[in-house]
């Protein structure tokens, strides 16, 4: 938990603004000290500076992750209609499906079955790239942080097993919009970006560029 020290010059106290109604707590300047000029001062300095470094994304290990992988990926599906467990991973909040390659099909998968498609269906001459280990974890989340819904797709690669081992085993979905390594049994949170949840400390998933308008799917990274 991460604890922010305010500059003694502010006080937590309830607005009176807007005619005597309480808006609710504000951040009030004490008055200034005799001798004391107005303006932007150097506590003002400090407390943004103090906000700016307690937002910056920390992970487990202590070293900040990006919130996109920097691995080459492409992946493009049209018609995301016709395939069942695509269709509902992309307008159902809360739902998620995993795309691998067999060789001669993509195969899309959530937790009630699958759906083969054959390579020739989404253009077998594209330059598909699948990410680190040849398959993808794609959905639309229930937590939406900034109140707009917004698909999004992650390596299915475990990313601990990858970095820490040489295997790269391929995750699978479980309830509770959850994703699980059958190798290291580390579980994570498809709703928060990934992260762990559930077993020895590590690193978040890997995340790759997504956009989805109305039956197109573009991974492209």
């Amino acid at each position: 938990m991460q604890i922010i020290i305010l500059p003694v010059k502010y006080i937590l106290l309830p607005s009176l603004q807007g005619r005597g109604r309480v808006e609710g707590p504000h951040l009030t300047p004490l008055p200034a000290r005799k001798g004391q000029g107005g303006g932007f001062s150097f506590s003002h300095f400090i407390f943004l500076f103090s906000f700016f470094l307690s937002s910056l994304p920390i992970s487990s290990c202590g070293e900040a992750e990006r919130l996109y992988d920097t691995f080459p990926a492409y992946f493009v599906v049209q018609n995301t209609n016709t395939v069942p467990q695509l269709n509902t991973a992309m307008n159902g909040m809360g739902e998620f499906c995993t795309i691998t390659d067999n060789g001669s099909q993509y195969v899309f998968t959530d937790l009630g079955g699958s759906t083969p498609v054959n390579k020739t269906a989404l253009g077998i001459y594209r330059n598909f790239r699948m990410g680190r280990s040849g398959g993808f974890i794609t959905g639309l989340p229930t937590y939406i942080a900034d109140a707009s819904p917004r698909v999004v797709c992650y390596d299915i690669v475990c990313p601990n097993c990858y970095e820490q081992t040489s295997i790269a085993p391929h995750l699978r979905l479980a309830t509770g919009c959850r994703a699980q390594c059958g190798s290291c049994h580390r579980t994570y949170d498809l709703n928060n970006l990934g992260m762990m949840i559930a077993g020895e400390p590590g690193r978040s998933l890997y995340r790759y560029n997504v956009s989805y308008a109305p039956y197109t799917l573009v991974i492209s990274n």
